[in-house]
């Protein structure tokens, strides 16, 4: 019985216990791969000693999901900026340089406030990789553009030499060599995508829109080549488009909105019937020309929205408000809903059924936004100025408060503290204050560095809009402007339009020529200019296409003798333009065919 009783206690003990003493194994080696997670990010996080972070996806779902759990309150600690700090202050006998070093020195010479130091550069542990990196990118688009690109996408620095230039040749051979500029200032990213997918992307682009627009529609829209899209979703959505509406639509709509292409075509599919059916196919061909965006929405948003618009107004007004401001469509009706609330609550009822009807745009905001921008210019101006300023334009309730605080604190700076004419600038044009400060510090820079600092704020005075222009749009138009017309033509032309510093250079340079086909001269293109400045804000590809339609029928002699008799007729919109097109038309023929009946009868005389 003994016995029995100790095989059966040993037996009992026996059973339990390997599994008891498996989990604790398992569980212990869980404990001491976590503590080495964290000890290890931490130590990246601080870069001490070049630590590496152990891969946290090698470990199984249920750790990731503990660790993930637990892994901000170990982090409360120590925040990012304390490391920042700590990393600035090492002793560089003992440390390398380090990323953290090297992007303090980057942007201490270069000016450029510490924003670098504050981006998400833990897990870019090799200091080689980055200076390689950085020179490269100092080499293709100079010291200044190069830092911003850093300050705003850092994580181009992990990738490596070799892989930057593989990816800019492919842009330089695909679009040229200011286009591969534009496309890598405007999406640093792009420079991690492999070099050969970039070249099937550029293809497929140039399949849809052709060789001389696909780098144009591309500086647009650059994410078509970053997000990780194939060239056969991109062509599939493509001959969708082609089937719903057409050759020439379907081109005129991806020319609007190239990122129409990355929407799947379930939900290109699904609100094009809807709006079909809802609008009728030819109010839908319109919405669609005006908003392509309108097809990336999902059918079940823009159904929601509408029914939204129809509760708050009658469907007469809803269906008004829809056609005149189709990007409404695009907003969930969560957010067009609390958007008039907003507006009622502030201006009350009438005023702000008046404020939709005058800018539809004003209930596109999220609730949270524009209560922020009416508190943050009711501190800058006072309650009254504040309600007068939005009825003079509700858009400004859509820009985020820090956005209208950086913007105030840099007319603050300029203005040398003059609020009364920093209410009076903001009052003539509100839209200045939707942007960023060190935009409109970069503009006035600019402004300062051609025009002195008396010149420039006479000119900002005038036209407070030129502060919402990049100080680089400014700069390539001001040196192009030079390059064509010399330095006073340029002041004189500023002085009498401002607008034309906010024109890329790259537009200025395609209108001249165009008007210098149509006129049949630069000389007296450049008089058309000096004349009437915003000349060089027109389309030049719209100018080729009216000059073309005309010399068809006309001859191109007598097309440029109707561009210098009318040439302001260049600046019309599309109805009129064809209006005046016709005319034209049909008066030359009919003079042609009275020449040629007076002819007839000289002979038979």
């Amino acid at each position: 019985t003994c016995n029995s009783r100790m095989e059966g206690s040993a037996l009992h003990s026996a059973i339990p216990r390997r599994p008891m003493a498996a989990g604790g194994i398992f569980f212990a080696f869980l404990y001491i791969m976590f503590c080495i997670n964290i000890t290890s990010f931490s130590r990246s996080d601080s870069n001490i000693a070049h630590a590496k972070v152990l891969p946290i996806f090698s470990l199984p779902a249920r750790t990731r999901s503990i660790r993930s759990k637990w892994l901000p309150i170990r982090l409360k600690i120590k925040t990012r900026a304390e490391n920042i700090e700590d990393s600035m202050t090492l002793d560089s006998k003992n440390v390398p340089v380090t990323v953290w070093e090297f992007l303090n020195e980057i942007s201490s010479e270069n000016g450029v406030a510490k924003k670098a130091l504050e981006g998400q550069s833990k897990n870019i542990v090799n200091s080689t990789v980055v200076k390689e990196t950085y020179d490269f990118l100092v080499n293709k688009l100079g010291t200044k553009d190069a830092t911003t690109v850093v300050i705003d996408h850092i994580p181009v620095l992990r990738v490596s030499e070799r892989s930057c230039i593989d990816c800019w040749d492919t842009l330089e051979q695909s679009f040229g060599h200011e286009a591969a500029r534009e496309i890598v200032r405007a999406s640093p990213a792009i420079l991690e995508r492999n070099s050969g997918s970039i070249h099937e992307l550029t293809q497929a682009m140039r399949t849809i829109l052709g060789d001389r627009s696909a780098g144009q529609y591309l500086k647009k829209s650059p994410r078509i080549l970053t997000g990780g899209h194939t060239p056969e979703r991109l062509l599939m959505s493509w001959r969708l488009l082609q089937t719903l509406f057409g050759p020439e639509l379907a081109q005129s709509v991806v020319g609007k909105n190239p990122g129409i292409l990355l929407s799947p075509p379930t939900t290109i599919n699904g609100t094009w019937e809807y709006l079909k059916e809802e609008f009728g196919e030819d109010s839908a061909e319109r919405m669609v020309s005006k908003s392509p965006g309108i097809l990336r929405t999902p059918p079940q948003t823009v159904t929601g929205t509408v029914a939204t618009l129809e509760e708050l107004f009658d469907r007469e007004t809803a269906i008004s408000f829809i056609l005149r401001c189709t990007a409404c469509l695009t907003s969930p009706a969560s957010t067009v809903r609390g958007a008039w609330e907003v507006l009622r609550q502030l201006v009350g009822d009438e005023d702000a059924l008046a404020l939709v009807q005058k800018t539809p745009m004003a209930i596109l905001s999220p609730p949270s936004t524009m209560l922020g921008a009416f508190h943050c210019l009711e501190i800058f101006l006072g309650y009254d100025t504040t309600l007068e300023l939005l009825k003079k334009n509700p858009g400004i309730l859509r820009a985020p408060n820090a956005t209208i605080s950086s913007s105030w604190e840099a007319l603050n700076h300029i203005l040398k503290e003059d609020s009364a004419s920093i209410t009076d600038m903001v009052l003539r044009c509100p839209e200045v204050l939707r942007s960023p400060g060190r935009t409109i510090r970069g503009a006035y820079e600019s402004l300062v560095a051609f025009l002195g600092e008396e010149k420039a704020l006479e000119l900002i005075t005038q036209n407070p809009a030129v502060l919402r222009s990049p100080s680089r749009t400014l700069r390539g138009a001001w040196l192009t402007l030079k390059d064509l017309f010399g330095k006073e033509t340029v002041e004189l032309l500023v002085a009498k339009n401002p607008d034309v510093l906010r024109t890329p250079s790259g537009t200025i340079l395609s209108a001249y020529k165009a008007l210098s086909t149509c006129l049949g001269s630069e000389e007296m293109a450049k008089q058309l200019v000096c004349r009437s400045p915003s000349m060089v804000r027109v389309s030049a590809d719209r100018m080729m296409q009216v000059y073309n339609q005309l010399s068809e029928v006309l001859g191109p002699a007598q097309a440029q003798q109707q561009f210098c008799k009318c040439p302001s007729v260049l600046k019309l919109g599309k109805g009129a333009m064809n209006k005046w097109i016709d005319a034209v038309i049909t008066e030359a023929t009919s003079r042609t065919a009275s020449i040629e009946l007076t002819d007839e009868d000289t002979s038979s005389h």
